[in-house]
């Protein structure tokens, strides 16, 4: 025989392309509601026609004081409904092989290998109103928004190859080794390598153990290099040049402010005379003069009139490197060893699994990148304006104030990200007969995966200074997803559930919840799903939140429910009842 007589090929080709529209209703443009409210009686019958066919009018007018109705022609004036389009297209071509290599004492030695070719290109245009550079208008509660221009692609060879070991030994009905490596190059310049090695041993017909080492790297991708300046109003804190309250004073005093004793604006700082030069520094790069409010009066800047506080600015950066993965698992594949017709097609799997992340990318919150500048975290011990990881010029104040205007946050490679957990899942089946309904037809399923979070280990400073986030914010420490299904024939139902378990909100740049705020709650989120098979042709019915169950409130200020984080909790559905139709033909 040929030793590439088993051997088999494949060419896979495809190419893809997607359009969204995101529309965004319900706001207000400033301009016109600016407009009319500086017309006499706040714009009652008001009309303008400025040319281009184009025609305002308001017959109840705006007025704050009056209780009457908005009429129609009014709130049309001031309503700003606005469209963002992006696309996507998708470029793929790629060539395998695989079969046999040789004979061992255990079995095959069986390889794959490969070679692909990918392109991604993505184009993003917000609406002209929400652009950074269109200044005639604007909408309240939006800013400024970036476009997106820009292709990613990727060459790449890989291989794999699975070795038996052992075979039909007392203890070891079998004992494999599988390798993998992966050769990537980006059209950025960067070349990743990666690799794994997995062992998988079985004792016995129904228990398996494996485990083993996967070194990867993931590049980054086009919004982390190629985002335009785009404004974000998350992770703000407080501006080092505005002196604190008295109260916001004391907390810091008392340990129960989250704000470091180095960023303060006061004597209870001994390096609140280097806070004031930075800031002087700071607002004269700006433009700034002595004139400024802050340089009038340092010690009461922002205390008896209040300041603007300032917009992140999130960018994308090019010379961001790939994150370094490492992971390593171990786990046990268990199938039922009972032949009794209930317990028979049942099985369960459990796997520890620790990831280790260098160089993570992320976005830092603009707050972080201010404290960081102030010397929160020892990152400028001189408060120097050009402080040794260049913190402070990503601050820009106004230089007639002297408040911050922006903060620039581009996507950096940061600190690490250590996760450990487990996860578990359990699977079982039998026919209605075998469960006592001999003339009901067809097959009950459960299916239960669950994940269990012990460690999230990640930076929560611009330094890259770690915290264990397992149970704070999105980082649930448990998670659930339970799949109840009947088959019959050619037709199938099932209903999903998914649980995640409650979560708190982290102080901002430092250990420990913010208990002045609510959690966010436990989470049960349904589907139903129904499908049959007429002739060659599959066709499935989703329906997502079939109760159209409402978002709740979460992360609101205990003392004042209008205020805190946010208003809905993210983890509920934000959509709403939803349905989708697949249909797919088998030629």
């Amino acid at each position: 025989d040929l030793p590439f007589s088993d051997w088999t090929w494949e060419v896979y080709t495809s190419q893809g392309q997607g359009q969204t529209n995101t529309e965004f209703q319900g706001f207000v443009s400033m301009y016109n509601y600016r407009l009319l409210m500086s017309q006499p009686n706040y714009g009652m019958g008001y009309s303008a026609s400025p040319g281009s066919a184009k025609l305002l009018s308001c017959t109840s007018g705006l007025s704050p004081f009056d209780n009457v109705p908005i009429s129609q022609d009014c709130i049309d004036a001031v309503a700003s409904n606005q469209m963002d389009r992006s696309g996507t297209n998708q470029r793929v071509h790629e060539f395998s092989v695989q079969g046999h290599v040789v004979d061992l004492p255990a079995g095959e030695v069986r390889t794959a290998l490969g070679v692909s070719y990918r392109k991604n290109s993505y184009e993003y245009k917000p609406d002209s109103l929400r652009e950074r550079d269109y200044v005639n208008d604007t909408s309240a509660g939006q800013f400024g928004i970036g476009e997106i221009d820009a292709s990613l692609s990727v060459k790449e060879v890989y291989g794999e190859l699975l070795i038996p070991l052992l075979r039909d030994l007392p203890g070891v009905q079998s004992l494999e080794l599988e390798l993998g490596g992966r050769y990537s190059k980006y059209s950025t310049g960067q070349k990743v390598p990666t690799w794994k090695a997995l062992m998988s041993w079985q004792p016995v017909r129904w228990i398996r153990a494996r485990g083993g080492y996967n070194r990867a790297e993931r590049a980054p991708n086009i919004a982390e290099l190629y985002t335009r300046d785009s404004a974000n109003a998350s992770g703000s804190a407080s501006d080092p040049c505005v002196v604190p309250s008295t109260n916001a004073l004391n907390a810091i005093i008392n340990g129960t402010s989250s704000t470091p004793l180095a960023t303060v604006n006061d004597p209870v700082n001994p390096d609140y005379l280097k806070v004031q030069a930075l800031c002087a520094a700071q607002i004269a790069a700006a433009g700034g003069g002595a004139n400024s409010e802050f340089n009038l009066d340092p010690n009461n800047f922002g205390r008896t009139t209040p300041v603007a506080s300032g917009i992140t600015i999130v960018s994308g950066n090019p010379d961001l490197e790939s994150e370094k993965g490492q992971t390593w698992t171990v786990g046990l594949v268990i199938n039922s060893p009972f032949t009794h017709p209930l317990l028979a097609r049942m099985s369960s799997t459990i796997d520890w699994y620790e990831a280790r992340i260098d160089d993570p990318i992320e976005i830092p919150a603009g707050g972080i990148i201010t404290w960081a500048c102030f010397n929160a975290y020892g990152d400028n011990p001189n408060y120097d304006l050009d402080d040794p990881n260049g913190y402070c010029s990503q601050i820009e104040r106004d230089p007639a104030v002297g408040n911050i205007r922006f903060t620039k946050t581009p996507y950096l490679n940061r600190g690490k990200l250590v996760m450990r957990g487990m996860d578990a899942s359990l699977n079982w089946s039998a026919s209605m007969a075998d469960l006592g309904l001999p003339s009901a037809p067809g097959r009950l399923s459960i299916g239960i995966n669950a994940n269990f979070l012990f460690d999230q280990i990640q930076a929560v400073s611009a330094g890259g200074n770690t915290r264990d986030y397992a149970g704070i914010g999105g980082a649930a420490d448990f998670r659930s997803s339970t799949n109840v299904g009947y088959s019959w024939g050619a037709n199938r139902v099932s209903v999903n559930w998914q649980y995640r378990s409650g979560t708190c909100i982290a102080r901002f740049g430092a250990l420990g919840c913010d208990t002045s705020v609510s959690r966010y709650p436990v989470t049960n989120t349904f589907s139903v799903t129904g499908g049959t098979r007429i002739g060659s042709v599959n066709a499935s019915v989703s329906v997502s939140n079939p109760l159209n169950k409402k978002p709740r409130v979460a992360t609101y200020d205990w003392d004042n429910p209008y205020e805190g984080y946010g208003t809905f909790n993210p983890f509920d559905d934000l959509t709403g009842r939803r349905w989708s139709l697949n249909l797919s033909v088998d030629f």
